[in-house]
């Protein structure tokens, strides 16, 4: 499932960054369609698809859940990117009643030498 998420995410950021108006179409087409058939399988997965994106970007994100489910989710996607998870102390958790805040770094990327 991992891959599919990555894959889509990167769909995602591609259509972020298209420069023209024929990419965009064709990108959010193809992007519409592979969200439509997550949506079918795992109604939750969109999240996952925006976490890709933004790490594949390399940019951080911010997850408040209450759901434990959804925390082994984000885990299992950040190391498959391996990227890593790191619980927060959240003043919206404690006005939410949110029990985990996480905040999810990209890999390192690798300098050129």
């Amino acid at each position: 499932m991992n891959e599919d998420l990555v894959r889509i995410g990167t769909l995602a950021l591609a259509l972020c960054n298209a420069s023209d108006d024929e990419e965009v179409e064709t990108l959010g087409a193809k992007f519409d369609a592979e969200v439509g058939r997550l949506n079918r399988m795992d109604p939750g997965g969109i999240l996952l698809v925006l976490l890709a994106e933004k790490l594949l970007g390399g940019r951080p994100y911010l997850i408040n859940t209450d759901k434990p489910d959804t925390v082994a989710r984000v885990r299992s996607l950040a190391a498959y990117l391996g990227a890593t998870v790191t619980e927060q102390d959240s003043q919206l958790a404690e006005l939410v009643a949110v029990r985990y805040s996480l905040r999810v770094d990209p890999a390192p990327r690798e300098r050129a030498q």
